[in-house]
């Protein structure tokens, strides 16, 4: 089955031939498409405000709909803040009172050796210093983590693609 494709520049159009584009004249002919618009072809004032109020509510919906999802995305970030709140804090709590324990173990075994007392010090100071700087590694490479971008992208009424360069991927 071969397609018919027009050939433009050979085409010769008039006012007196068959239009097939004009499918409200009854002649068919392309001077006649004109002649037939009437006044209830046109717009009327009540179709142009209702159209204006369906415009409005349909805004109006958006704008509700936007709301509801930046609230739930704020009530999401306040409870993550207060789980990883109190999570941080019990994990300290557990961390400081584990690590005092195994420095007192430590600081004990060492003395019952027979390391002397300075000696003894400066080997817990070298360790606590050694896991002060682990943590606050492990805390500056979790910072990346925390984001507040999907609160923002709600508000501003985007969806964010999963590709944002500010957040790594776990």
């Amino acid at each position: 089955m071969q397609t018919y494709t027009p050939d433009f520049q050979q085409a010769q159009f008039s006012p007196e031939t068959e239009n097939l584009y004009c499918p409200t004249s009854q002649t068919g002919r392309a001077d006649a498409c004109m002649q037939e618009k009437s006044l209830q072809d046109d717009t009327t004032l009540n179709e142009t405000l209702q159209a204006f109020k369906d415009a409005y509510a349909q805004k109006h919906a958006e704008l509700l709909s936007l709301a509801d999802v930046v609230a739930a995305e704020s009530q999401l970030v306040k409870k993550s803040v207060i789980v990883t709140g109190f999570a941080a804090g019990a994990a300290a709590v557990f961390a400081c009172f584990c690590w005092l324990i195994f420095n007192g173990a430590l600081a004990i075994t060492l003395h019952h050796s027979g390391v002397h007392y300075l000696i003894n010090c400066g080997i817990l100071l070298a360790i606590n210093a050694v896991m002060a700087i682990v943590a606050f590694a492990v805390a500056k490479d979790a910072y990346k983590h925390i984001s507040l971008m999907p609160a923002f992208h709600a508000l501003r009424g985007q969806v964010p693609d999963g590709s944002e360069s500010g957040r790594s991927s776990s």
